[in-house]
């Protein structure tokens, strides 16, 4: 009897807990609403500067590259740094690069004008533009004092080989090519959208 006593006693107790632990408020259950401690921010030990920040990836030259008279861009670079920033730019653009010459500071390149995607152009998804067709271009890189100018020029060679200077280069009228979309494409990945170390 004195057994039945005391497991009814137990009984009672561990159900007036479990039954209290599930009346508990939910401030108590949820522990989101619990203050958290501050977050230290982490010192840069190596140059004793200012805590370190997460750093967004700057991208685009700005204001160092400029576009004159939509013929031609200035890039303020030295020629060797500006020759590699025109290589990724072209290659953003999705630009093949058909044959280069660093010597000459000459670049040969497939481009079609009608697949160049411009901001400005309000063309819808579904209408087709075939106002020009795939060329080569040259574009030229050309050392200026504190800056290099390029320049873009259609060719009517498709097929380029630099090692061989047996064969003229002819360039087709100024008016019927895409040059000026070329560079102004080049402009606008140049100053915007190029990734920077």
């Amino acid at each position: 009897m004195k057994n039945n006593a005391v497991l009814k006693i137990i009984i009672t107790i561990n159900t007036l807990l479990w039954a209290s632990a599930c009346n508990a408020p939910s401030k108590y259950q949820d522990n989101h609403q619990l203050e958290q401690p501050p977050t230290l921010a982490i010192m840069d030990r190596e140059n004793e500067g200012p805590p370190l920040t997460e750093k967004k990836p700057k991208t685009g030259l700005k204001n160092r590259v400029s576009l004159l008279d939509s013929n031609y861009l200035n890039l303020k670079q030295p020629f060797d740094k500006a020759w590699d920033t025109l290589a990724t730019a072209l290659s953003l653009n999705n630009i093949k690069i058909s044959d280069r010459n660093r010597e000459t500071g000459e670049y040969f390149v497939e481009y079609d004008p009608d697949d160049a995607h411009n901001e400005s152009d309000n063309v819808s998804f579904f209408s087709f533009k075939d106002d020009y067709e795939k060329a080569t271009y040259k574009l030229t890189l050309e050392k200026k004092v504190e800056s290099v100018m390029i320049t873009a020029e259609k060719t009517t060679k498709t097929s380029l080989d630099l090692l061989d200077d047996g064969d003229d280069i002819r360039f087709e009228d100024k008016n019927k090519d895409g040059k000026e979309k070329l560079i102004k494409q080049l402009y606008s990945t140049l100053k915007n959208d190029l990734p920077l170390e």
